[in-house]
């Protein structure tokens, strides 16, 4: 007890430091977010202005974001690629940025291949200034919520070194690996298990840590399918953790984790009182529940938004009723954008002091008439694609992101993710968003584990495909009817091709137990990194090289 006071105490005074080191200046300069961006922009070109990119687009006669975006057209990976080659292969080049790559970061990939993303030391100190905040900002909204042990899960810091020798890893796995002593020693999750590769061990060890542990009070992790892989382990492998927790160690894990048994089997030393408080639980045949296993929960932090929010709603029976659960942010690979400043609106303030941005109304840049707008000049209440210029070389770059601004704070606005752009599809002109069916599937009510929308422009018509998490009284044929219906609702050009009889009825398609599961599988196998799996909602049948049918009922 007296070494956990300590810990609670050390760990008030470090975040008292970053609420006046970071947290008032940041919440200061709200007022003034338009010049403070203006001057960043002109601190990054001039920094920039002797790498071949700068030289090739004129950084240095840059005067204004007029004639940064007259210099310089939108750039997606691609454009950008051949650039961050040369300097990985030759950090003397300075081909993109003129401070050296430490790591590539490593995109999730839910469309295409890996994208390697550069971190430099810039970047990597903006990332831990919001990681800090982020911090604060949670225990200042839900006090308590660190008094506890953490449950956090996060990608290892490092999976690999490309052809160049530069390392490829994840920044959130870096923070987690090299945490302050009085952070670190709260995880009940010691680093070396998240370096376990095969996902199955990971998050059975995972679990396994937990287990030990009745008061976590606070939870964190990426994507919220982590819970229902998480509460599968729990229910399916109850009898082997109870053997492991029993035994003090992970039977069966030496011959497949040779470098790491040790360092594994050391993190699992129940007490004797926690046994005894297990052993009916796992030795029993009840479902096992959160509230029984981990009662003193205050906080699980999740990503929210797009496709995510289904998992999220298929998640939350796992956590007392009493559980806040607030919104990561909205983070990427290639940008942590926002700090959750307004977890009742689950958005946040964008990370202006670090990062440039400029946003275009979404029906102005699907018309192709784009107008390129800074932050203090959005409409609350209105959607924007978001286009980011940060200090590791991505410059004008395309997001392919939708947000929707929710209020502001002085200059700045307050801004929550809401799809992909590419959560867009139209088979006979109607122009259908992910959003759109994220609400169709609210009006049906059905908890789902997974959902997949597909638009199949050959037969005309869109599949919903849904791995339920519960039984449900609708048949198929009743939810492709209450899909349908929403969906004309909801998008009067949905109606109308309906109508004419040009688009087809929706078509429900129940999916097997463990579709999820198997979906995730391929997309790892695919080359999505398995920590920050994700899925666009909506995509066209040809975009998708998983057997949706092969899973269906």
């Amino acid at each position: 007890m007296m070494k956990e006071r300590i810990q609670n105490i050390l760990l008030g005074l470090k975040v008292s430091v970053t609420r006046w080191k970071s947290y008032r200046p940041f919440m200061a300069v709200t007022t003034s977010a338009r010049q403070v961006q203006l001057d960043l922009l002109q601190e990054l070109l001039q920094a920039n202005a002797s790498t071949r990119f700068g030289q090739e687009h004129g950084f240095a006669g840059i005067q204004s974001p007029e004639d940064y975006a007259q210099a310089v057209s939108i750039q997606g990976y691609d454009s950008l690629q051949p650039y961050i080659e040369e300097q990985s292969r030759d950090p003397e080049s300075h081909a993109l940025v003129s401070e050296p790559f430490l790591f590539h970061n490593v995109t999730s990939g839910t469309t295409s291949q890996s994208k390697f993303i550069p971190v430099t030391s810039r970047v990597l100190k903006a990332l831990q200034r919001s990681q800090d905040l982020m911090v604060y900002l949670q225990q200042k909204a839900v006090p308590g919520a660190y008094a506890g042990k953490v449950l956090g899960i996060a990608s290892p810091a490092e999976e690999g070194v490309n052809e160049h020798g530069i390392t490829i890893g994840s920044a959130s796995g870096r923070f987690y690996k090299n945490m302050p002593q009085v952070v670190a020693s709260k995880y009940v999750v010691p680093y070396p298990v998240l370096e376990i590769t095969d996902h199955e061990w990971k998050y059975y060890t995972v679990v396994l840590c937990a287990l030990q542990h009745p008061d976590i009070t606070y939870f964190a992790t990426a994507n919220p399918s982590t819970v229902l892989k998480l509460v599968s382990i729990l229910n399916e492998r109850r009898l082997d953790l109870w053997r492991d927790l029993n035994a003090r160690k992970v039977v069966g894990l030496d011959a497949r984790y040779h470098p790491l048994p040790d360092t594994i089997h050391a993190c699992v030393r129940p007490t004797a009182d926690r046994l005894a408080t297990l052993q009916p639980l796992l030795c029993g045949t009840a479902p096992l529940a959160s509230e029984t296993l981990w009662p003193q929960l205050r906080l699980f932090s999740t990503w929210i938004g797009g496709s995510c929010g289904v998992a999220l709603k298929a998640a939350r029976y796992a956590f007392p009723a009493s559980t806040e659960i607030i919104d990561l942010g909205y983070i990427a690979s290639e940008i942590r954008a926002t700090v959750t400043t307004d977890p009742i609106g689950q958005a946040g303030l964008p990370t202006f002091q670090d990062n440039f941005f400029e946003f275009v109304q979404k029906d102005a840049w699907e018309n192709k008439l784009p107008q390129f707008l800074l932050l203090d000049a959005l409409e609350v209440g209105q959607e924007y694609y978001i286009f980011i210029t940060t200090f590791g070389g991505l410059y004008r770059y395309n997001m392919n992101d939708i947000i929707l601004v929710t209020g502001y704070q002085g200059e700045c606005p307050l801004i929550r993710f809401v799809q992909k752009g590419k959560g867009v599809c139209n088979i006979t002109g109607e122009k259908l968003y992910e959003g759109q069916v994220l609400q169709a599937i609210d009006t049906w009510g059905v908890a789902c584990q997974h959902v997949q929308a597909v638009a199949d422009v050959e037969q005309a018509r869109y599949v919903v495909y849904a791995e339920l998490s519960e039984d449900t009284p609708y048949t198929e044929e009743a939810s492709s009817r209450v899909l349908d219906d929403a969906l004309q609702v909801l998008n009067l050009e949905y109606r109308d091709k309906r109508s004419s009889g040009r688009l087809h009825a929706l078509t429900c398609r129940f999916m097997k137990p463990g579709a999820l599961q198997a979906i995730k599988a391929h997309a790892v196998a695919s080359g999505q990194r398995e920590g920050q799996f994700k899925t666009v909602l909506l995509q066209y049948r040809a975009d998708l090289d998983f057997d949706f049918e092969a899973w269906s009922r």
